[in-house]
């Protein structure tokens, strides 16, 4: 015999409780109907069940004909505030017991005790009103089963009911994920469409570029080579750190660039340095040493502090923007994709002249944007 889904007996109590709005009035029926429980109620041998329906809309139901029927054998009659005990089919004397707490709502209910497994089957729950007229019914099942099967089922109900719970949950997280998505898409553009405003082209001046680093013409493309390139040693050029700078340095103002990484190679560094810093020995890399920057490698990053500051970016950058506070003594790195800080450099009033500052190891390879 295939077994169907159920509620437990006594939950189907609970849809008394759900309907406490004003009765209609009689003159203002117009469509009524009887609502009973929308799944099986299961329950076990000897137990007590609960036969419960309510009318909709709520309509008083204390001077109507209320019955309840079991394959046609009557189980328990209420007429016009009377219960007739005589009435019901013999199985069913002395083990009902009608609940009329919401019957001025419409809502009845009967109580089936010493449950037998002839109890099992269709149940029919109808209203008969002359005031106004109408008559309606409910139909729902009744499953008696040992302990073990009613537990069963009822496990199941509850997995049932806590996957439709899930999915709810799950539903209503997709929605706050794309309202938030949809959030960060409009701050990303609104700080994007300020930053433009302050946006600058910088180029690389080849005059510091060490000779390990190929720059493309117009200076807007650096690489990471293994090949030395005889070049003039002036005082400009890096000749330790594969290093190169822009080749415009700042004083004042509001700057910002942006650095599409092509090749991670085995590192990058990316930032601004000092005029001063210097181009022929083992230099910090810090702010005490006139570089402010920070350093990628391997899925790793840190900002060039003294001591190092290691970062957490939720995305992995491959696109960098700086931007350049001049007056307000402040650089900020951000991913520029999805305009996350990645970390920002403060400290009183810049007072020596900045210049945009790369750094690149193994087959490290930039363009800037």
């Amino acid at each position: 015999m295939m077994v169907h889904p159920c509620l437990p007996g006594l939950l189907s109590l609970l849809v008394l409780c759900l309907y406490h709005e004003p009765p209609v009035s009689g003159a203002a029926v117009q469509s009524v109907e009887a609502v009973g429980p929308s799944q099986p109620i299961c329950d076990i041998v000897g137990g007590e069940t609960i036969l419960s329906c309510h009318l909709n809309p709520p309509v008083s139901a204390v001077e109507m004909e209320v019955y309840w029927e079991h394959q046609d054998a009557l189980v328990h009659l209420y007429d016009n505030g009377k219960e007739n005990a005589d009435k019901p089919y013999e199985q069913y004397k002395g083990r009902t017991k009608m609940i009329k707490k919401d019957i001025a709502n419409g809502g009845v209910a009967v109580s089936l005790t010493n449950l037998t497994r002839s109890d099992a089957g269709r149940y029919r729950c109808a209203f008969q009103s002359t005031t106004p007229d109408f008559e309606t019914f409910a139909e729902f099942e009744i499953q008696v089963a040992g302990a073990s099967a009613c537990d069963l089922e009822k496990e199941r109900d509850t997995l049932r009911k806590e996957k439709e719970t899930l999915q709810h949950e799950k539903d209503t997280l997709q929605k706050e994920k794309d309202s938030l998505q949809k959030d960060k898409g409009d701050l990303i553009k609104a700080v994007k469409d300020l930053l433009p405003k302050e946006k600058v082209m910088v180029t690389l001046d080849p005059d510091t570029a060490q000779p390990l680093l190929l720059l493309s013409e117009g200076g807007r493309r650096v690489k990471k080579t293994d090949t030395w390139t005889t070049l003039p040693d002036t005082p400009k050029r890096f000749t330790v750190y594969s290093c190169v700078l822009g080749s415009k340095g700042f004083t004042s103002g509001r700057h910002y660039w942006e650095v599409q990484l092509l090749q991670e190679g085995l590192g990058w560094d990316v930032g601004v340095a000092a005029e001063s810093v210097d181009r022929k020995g083992d230099f910090t890399q810090s702010p005490e040493g006139g570089v402010w920057a920070v350093w990628g490698w391997g899925g790793q990053y840190l900002a060039l502090t003294s001591p190092r500051t290691p970062l957490s970016p939720r995305e992995k950058p491959l696109k960098l923007g700086v931007y350049l506070d001049y007056e307000g003594g402040r650089l900020s790195l951000y991913n520029a994709d999805s305009m996350e800080l990645l970390y920002s450099f403060a400290q009183a009033p810049f007072t020596r002249r900045l210049f945009p500052y790369f750094c690149l190891w193994g087959e490290a390879e930039l363009r800037l944007e």
